[in-house]
């Protein structure tokens, strides 16, 4: 007997295998495939497009406006048993999508209650941008970077997300006007 709402039927996954024993199970995905990023077939792709152009278009509003986005509101844009992982994944396919991101990181926009991004930001642009963050260590490569060097490097990433944004502004402005 099926419980109201849900309709019971095969579920396909995406590997193309019939869950466990081909069991008739609700559509529904469990918690735990959900916390390791498994998904049924059933998912839509359509939710993944709305949910990928919806992180642009809150990382293009900030850069609009010259502002921030505190990671609260990009963890709302998700369901509550999205992992992290994917979360971040789209994250940083929406920010690839905007530009480029050795030219700009638009995933920088992210903040703490500090007005700093998280660790994920100071990573990605040690691995985008090598020279310029030991420069910023000096000779000691091994130590953490203080405060005001995080505030620095955060700060110069940001500017460079808002002259991109103009940039393409000014370029769309001048096409639609032609």
């Amino acid at each position: 007997m099926q419980n109201a709402g849900f309709a019971a039927q095969r579920i396909v996954w995406r590997n193309g295998s019939l869950n466990p024993a081909g069991r008739q199970m609700r559509l529904c995905a469990s918690s735990n495939d959900a916390r390791h990023g498994r998904r049924p077939a059933f998912w839509p792709l359509r939710m993944n497009q709305e949910l990928d152009e919806k992180v642009g278009r809150l990382l293009r509003r900030a850069a609009s406006r010259r502002s921030l986005v505190p990671y609260g509101a990009f963890h709302a844009l998700f369901a509550g048993d999205v992992p992290l992982r994917v979360r971040y994944e789209k994250l940083e396919a929406a920010a690839a999508a905007l530009c480029e991101p050795r030219e700009a990181d638009y995933a920088s926009l992210l903040s703490t209650d500090s007005g700093l991004p998280g660790p994920d930001f100071y990573t990605r642009f040690k691995r985008l941008h090598t020279e310029r963050y030991y420069e910023t260590l000096g000779a000691d490569r091994h130590r953490m970077l203080r405060l005001a060097e995080k505030r620095q490097l955060a700060n110069e990433e940001r500017e460079r997300v808002y002259a991109h944004y103009l940039r393409c502004a000014a370029e769309e402005a001048c096409m639609t006007s032609a």
